[in-house]
């Protein structure tokens, strides 16, 4: 089930079933999967809230709310691994549909936080009476994926702009004004703005 899940979705279902097991709930839900994303700190979840003008710490308190409104369940065992219930699972399969949707290979945490808005659920109602609409939430994900993409093509392209550079110190002294005018002109391309 979780094999396209990034290291950041898997944490923000284990945070889930952290949330059901503090709320004594029977297995964890859709509302404990948003407390999920909204505990993944620095996560792509929330990156995408603050792209829609929630804070993270507001649904959090508001998902509690919720959780603590429900009378606790009786668990057998402490030791029972928690499960999710059919409200989760759509969550993640609507998850998954988006990933897909957006055409991205793996499903993060803003996959997790479209398919709680998309599973009518309770956490649903949370999202939406904060003004989250499926087209704000879906070009907040684009947005944050590609600032995060050029963030990293840029640290990959750090070493060998160095490199340039240094070869380009080289060529200077070598006397060598054509090989540096074009060593010049690559570095220059390489760190245009896109």
């Amino acid at each position: 089930m979780f094999e396209r899940f990034t290291d950041e979705a898997k944490l923000a279902a284990h945070e889930a079933r952290h949330a059901a097991v503090a709320g004594r709930a029977a297995a964890a839900d859709d509302v404990h999967l948003l407390i999920g994303c909204c505990s993944v700190e620095n996560g792509r979840a929330l990156a995408c809230l603050a792209r829609c003008g929630v804070e993270g710490e507001v649904l959090v308190a508001r998902s509690w709310a919720l959780c603590e409104a429900r009378p606790p369940h009786e668990a057998e065992s402490r030791s029972r691994t928690v499960t999710f219930t059919p409200a989760a699972k759509r969550v993640l399969r609507l998850a998954r549909e988006a990933a897909d949707e957006l055409r991205h290979r793996d499903i993060g945490s803003d996959h997790l936080l479209l398919g709680v808005l998309r599973a009518d659920g309770e956490a649903t109602e949370l999202l939406r009476n904060l003004g989250i609409t499926d087209e704000d939430l879906c070009a907040a994900t684009l947005a944050e994926r590609r600032a995060r993409l050029d963030v990293e093509a840029a640290a990959a392209l750090e070493p060998m702009t160095r490199v340039l550079r240094d070869a380009l110190e080289v060529c200077a002294a070598a006397g060598e004004p054509a090989l540096a005018a074009e060593l010049r002109a690559l570095i220059e391309s390489l760190e245009k703005p896109k």
